[in-house]
């Protein structure tokens, strides 16, 4: 568990499948809310907000790299201001499979190219 699998949680570029999506929102869920529940008994109501943003951040942050696994903009992740309508709509786009291949935001995470190749030439 490297530097890279840090910054998945919180940069907003790239696909990732639903599985490490529901798996990353929930671990950083868990985490948050450990630490959020500590800081808030240790310092004081600021360092549980801290970790209340730090959920907020990273979960937008999958949210979009989970719309550009359908192709989607992660400009819809802004449905959720349209009280009920827009948080059914992002949650059907969440739950939405992804679009098969390359599209524009990248490799599809599912692909299994080059999977199982044998080099005969030796």
């Amino acid at each position: 568990m490297g530097a890279e699998f840090l910054m998945d949680f919180f940069y907003k570029s790239g696909r990732i499948s639903r599985a490490t999506f529901w798996f990353r929102l929930i671990f950083i869920g868990l985490i948050c809310t450990a630490f959020g529940m500590l800081a808030g008994e240790l310092i004081g109501q600021t360092a549980c907000a801290v970790f209340a943003a730090i959920f907020i951040w990273s979960a937008i942050a999958l949210s979009v790299q989970r719309l550009h696994d359908g192709g989607q903009s992660g400009w819809h992740v802004l449905a959720v201001a349209v009280p009920v309508f827009g948080v059914i709509y992002l949650i059907f786009l969440l739950a939405k499979k992804g679009a098969d291949g390359v599209n524009r935001y990248g490799v599809d995470p599912l692909s299994r190219d080059g999977y199982l190749t044998v080099d005969i030439s030796r």
